[in-house]
């Protein structure tokens, strides 16, 4: 059953772990295949589940130690309906292994009381195309009745809020955001870069726009995550990120301003 839908705890300011980069950990450092880098895939076999186990308890051990809250993202970012259909899955199957994904994480939660002192169970939320590059996009009503499924899936589960990552463009943003306010469900969107989705970065007013993405975004700045959606060796030189072969990630500096991030070319 949910316990924090209606008062999320992290917004109260204590300090929350977070996992970090479930599909990088999964096929970089465990060896394992997912198809469609699809996490949810590895849920129709009994040594899939356990790798995703061993995951997450992982993130709940360190919770343990250092004495922090944790919040749980379910390994659901491609369980939507059109990348479900490229593994061969149909609607209802879709509808199981969603709320396979959140069992999981309450059977986590359950094991973890008196350890961690708060867990939050979050249903992950990925864009219908590509995260990075939206060659096909949605309008705002077609992005609601698409991933409106997923987040009513969530709604009857124990998931305490529904989180939204690397969406690339304001409608699905948008359109997301009202399909979890139809169904009472807490959200959160996570986006990176200037903080305005790729497709629309060339035209600023699209992410200032009234009731659209900057309203959507507002539950990013209560409480910040450190993410990465593709594997690569990070090192930090005077404040820059840079990748370690210097090949598709670009170099970024944090500047005085708080989440400012401004784009350095590349030399």
């Amino acid at each position: 059953m949910t316990q924090f839908r209606k008062s999320l705890p992290q917004l109260g300011g204590d300090f929350f772990l977070t996992d970090g980069g479930i599909e990088t950990t999964l096929i970089f450092l465990e060896g394992l295949e997912l198809p469609e880098f699809a996490a949810f895939d590895l849920l129709k076999r009994r040594e899939g589940e356990a790798a995703l186990r061993k995951y997450f308890l992982t993130y709940a051990g360190l919770a343990q130690r250092f004495g922090t809250g944790l919040i749980l993202e379910s390994a659901t970012w491609r369980a939507s309906a059109d990348w479900g259909t490229k593994l061969g899955y149909g609607a209802k199957e879709m509808v199981e292994v969603n709320r396979r994904a959140i069992g999981l994480l309450e059977e986590i939660r359950n094991e973890c009381k008196g350890n961690a002192s708060k867990v939050v169970i979050s249903g992950c939320l990925g864009p219908r195309g590509d995260g990075y590059n939206p060659r096909k996009t949605m309008s705002e009503k077609d992005a609601e009745s698409y991933h409106g499924d997923q987040i009513q899936t969530f709604e009857d589960t124990a998931a305490d809020m529904a989180t939204a990552i690397t969406m690339n463009y304001v409608e699905e943003a948008v359109g997301i955001t009202r399909a979890a306010e139809r169904a009472g469900t807490r959200r959160h969107l996570v986006h990176g870069g200037n903080g305005c989705p790729a497709s629309n970065r060339a035209d600023p007013s699209r992410c200032n726009r009234a009731g659209g993405y900057r309203d959507v975004a507002l539950p990013l700045l209560l409480h910040d995550q450190l993410r990465s959606s593709h594997p690569f060796r990070a090192c930090i030189d005077r404040g820059g990120i840079l990748d370690a072969k210097n090949s598709w990630a670009t170099s970024q500096r944090v500047t005085e301003e708080p989440r400012r991030i401004e784009r350095i070319p590349r030399t």
